[in-house]
C-alpha cells in the first residue's frame, strides 16, 4: 500500500486503477497485483506467467485439473496442460471413467489435453 493524492490514484485507467482508501492510502483492487504507483494488473494473462504445474484461468494461476478427468482417473499437469490417465491396474477413457482392468488383458489408454 502506498499513500498517494486522490488525483494521482484515480488517474489510472479502469480496470487496472488502484483504489483510494480513507487517509489517502492507495492499493490495487482485490483481483489485481502490482505497484499502485505504476500499474495494477491481473495475476496472469498467459499460461507462461504461471508455474508449469498451473494454468492461467480467468486471470489467476490455478490448478487446471479439477473437473478435467473422469472417475478414478489421475491428472498430471505438464507444461500448463492437464494430462489425464488411468492409474496402474485400471483401464478405460480417463476423461469419462477408468475401471479396474481384467487380469491378463492389456488395455492401457492414455490421453493428453482436454
Amino acid at each position: 500500500m502506498h499513500v498517494m493524492s486522490s488525483i494521482k490514484c484515480s488517474m489510472l485507467i479502469h480496470p487496472f486503477f488502484p483504489i483510494l482508501r480513507p487517509g489517502g492510502v492507495c492499493e490495487c483492487s482485490p483481483e489485481y497485483v502490482g505497484n499502485p504507483y505504476e500499474a495494477c494488473r491481473p495475476e496472469c494473462v498467459l499460461n507462461t506467467e504461471c508455474n508449469r504445474d498451473q494454468a492461467c484461468i480467468r486471470n489467476k494461476c490455478r490448478d487446471p485439473c479439477p473437473g478435467t478427468c473422469g472417475q478414478n482417473a489421475r491428472c498430471d499437469v505438464i507444461n500448463h496442460i492437464p494430462t489425464c490417465s488411468c492409474p496402474s491396474g485400471f483401464t478405460g477413457d480417463p476423461f469419462s471413467n477408468c475401471r479396474q482392468a481384467v487380469p491378463g488383458w492389456f488395455n492401457a489408454v492414455f490421453y493428453i489435453g482436454g
